[in-house]
Protein backbone atom coordinates (compact mmCIF):
# COMPACT_ATOMS: atom_id res chain seq x y z
CA UNK A 1 0.00 0.00 0.00
CA UNK A 2 2.74 2.11 1.28
CA UNK A 3 4.51 1.63 -2.40
CA UNK A 4 0.90 2.44 -4.59
CA UNK A 5 0.97 6.26 -2.41
CA UNK A 6 4.38 6.81 -3.27
CA UNK A 7 3.75 5.80 -6.93
CA UNK A 8 1.10 8.62 -6.46
CA UNK A 9 2.99 11.26 -5.08
CA UNK A 10 5.79 10.81 -7.62
CA UNK A 11 3.31 10.89 -10.46
CA UNK A 12 1.16 14.03 -9.34
CA UNK A 13 4.45 15.57 -8.78
CA UNK A 14 5.99 14.80 -12.23
CA UNK A 15 2.69 16.29 -13.34
CA UNK A 16 2.46 19.78 -11.39
CA UNK A 17 5.96 20.13 -12.83
CA UNK A 18 4.57 19.95 -16.26
CA UNK A 19 3.43 23.36 -18.10
CA UNK A 20 1.14 22.37 -20.33
CA UNK A 21 0.82 26.09 -21.81
CA UNK A 22 4.31 26.06 -22.95
CA UNK A 23 4.14 25.32 -26.86
CA UNK A 24 1.69 26.77 -28.48
CA UNK A 25 -0.14 25.18 -31.41
CA UNK A 26 0.94 26.55 -34.60
CA UNK A 27 -0.20 29.78 -36.17
CA UNK A 28 -2.66 29.29 -39.14
CA UNK A 29 -2.98 32.04 -42.08
CA UNK A 30 -6.62 32.43 -42.62
CA UNK A 31 -8.59 34.40 -44.74
CA UNK A 32 -11.72 36.53 -43.58
CA UNK A 33 -14.57 38.63 -44.38
CA UNK A 34 -15.80 41.62 -42.36
CA UNK A 35 -18.61 43.22 -42.40
CA UNK A 36 -19.47 47.09 -43.07
CA UNK A 37 -21.41 47.07 -39.36
CA UNK A 38 -21.14 45.96 -36.25
CA UNK A 39 -23.52 44.72 -34.13
CA UNK A 40 -24.10 44.50 -30.44
CA UNK A 41 -23.24 40.81 -28.73
CA UNK A 42 -24.95 38.59 -27.86
CA UNK A 43 -22.53 36.37 -25.75
CA UNK A 44 -22.87 36.97 -22.02
CA UNK A 45 -19.34 37.89 -21.16
CA UNK A 46 -19.24 40.40 -23.82
CA UNK A 47 -23.30 41.57 -24.04
CA UNK A 48 -23.69 45.70 -24.92
CA UNK A 49 -20.35 45.60 -26.31
CA UNK A 50 -19.81 45.84 -29.74
CA UNK A 51 -18.99 43.03 -31.85
CA UNK A 52 -17.17 42.44 -35.39
CA UNK A 53 -19.18 40.07 -37.99
CA UNK A 54 -17.01 38.07 -39.85
CA UNK A 55 -16.72 35.03 -42.43
CA UNK A 56 -13.71 32.96 -41.32
CA UNK A 57 -12.66 31.02 -44.77
CA UNK A 58 -15.54 29.70 -47.46
CA UNK A 59 -18.04 30.27 -44.28
CA UNK A 60 -20.94 31.67 -46.00
CA UNK A 61 -22.82 33.02 -42.75
CA UNK A 62 -21.98 35.83 -40.79
CA UNK A 63 -20.93 35.40 -36.93
CA UNK A 64 -19.69 37.05 -34.14
CA UNK A 65 -16.17 37.73 -33.27
CA UNK A 66 -16.06 39.20 -29.85
CA UNK A 67 -13.69 41.48 -27.69
CA UNK A 68 -10.65 41.70 -28.51
CA UNK A 69 -10.99 41.51 -32.51
CA UNK A 70 -7.92 41.45 -34.47
CA UNK A 71 -4.48 42.38 -33.14
CA UNK A 72 -3.17 45.38 -35.77
CA UNK A 73 -7.16 45.97 -37.20
CA UNK A 74 -8.77 48.54 -37.26
CA UNK A 75 -12.63 48.66 -38.42
CA UNK A 76 -14.35 51.31 -40.17
CA UNK A 77 -17.59 51.39 -39.95
CA UNK A 78 -19.25 51.59 -44.03
CA UNK A 79 -16.22 49.27 -45.79
CA UNK A 80 -15.81 45.59 -46.13
CA UNK A 81 -12.86 44.18 -45.60
CA UNK A 82 -11.11 41.45 -46.60
CA UNK A 83 -8.20 40.49 -44.68
CA UNK A 84 -5.70 37.40 -44.23
CA UNK A 85 -5.56 37.09 -40.62
CA UNK A 86 -2.97 34.82 -38.22
CA UNK A 87 -4.51 32.63 -35.80
CA UNK A 88 -3.05 30.96 -32.79
CA UNK A 89 -5.09 28.98 -29.98
CA UNK A 90 -2.63 29.63 -26.92
CA UNK A 91 -4.62 27.39 -24.48
CA UNK A 92 -7.77 28.72 -23.56
CA UNK A 93 -7.91 31.25 -25.77
CA UNK A 94 -7.34 31.92 -29.69
CA UNK A 95 -5.76 35.04 -30.72
CA UNK A 96 -6.40 36.58 -33.74
CA UNK A 97 -3.40 38.99 -35.47
CA UNK A 98 -3.90 41.14 -38.99
CA UNK A 99 -1.43 39.83 -41.63
CA UNK A 100 -2.85 42.02 -44.27
CA UNK A 101 -5.72 43.86 -45.67
CA UNK A 102 -6.76 42.66 -48.91
CA UNK A 103 -9.30 44.71 -49.97
CA UNK A 104 -11.36 47.41 -48.55
CA UNK A 105 -14.69 48.47 -49.92
CA UNK A 106 -17.20 51.16 -49.35
CA UNK A 107 -20.34 48.99 -48.41
CA UNK A 108 -23.83 50.51 -47.10
CA UNK A 109 -25.55 47.47 -46.50
CA UNK A 110 -26.30 45.56 -43.15
CA UNK A 111 -25.35 42.12 -42.35
CA UNK A 112 -26.60 40.15 -39.54
CA UNK A 113 -25.74 37.32 -38.04
CA UNK A 114 -26.50 33.77 -39.30
CA UNK A 115 -27.34 35.69 -42.73
CA UNK A 116 -25.70 35.86 -45.87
Amino acid sequence: MRRLSLLGVAVAGALSACDFNLVPYPKVDVPYTVAPNRITCTASTFQGQSCLLIKRGEETLWRELEPPFIGGFTHEIGFRYRLLVSEQFVPPVTTYTLKQVLEKTPDATTALPGQP
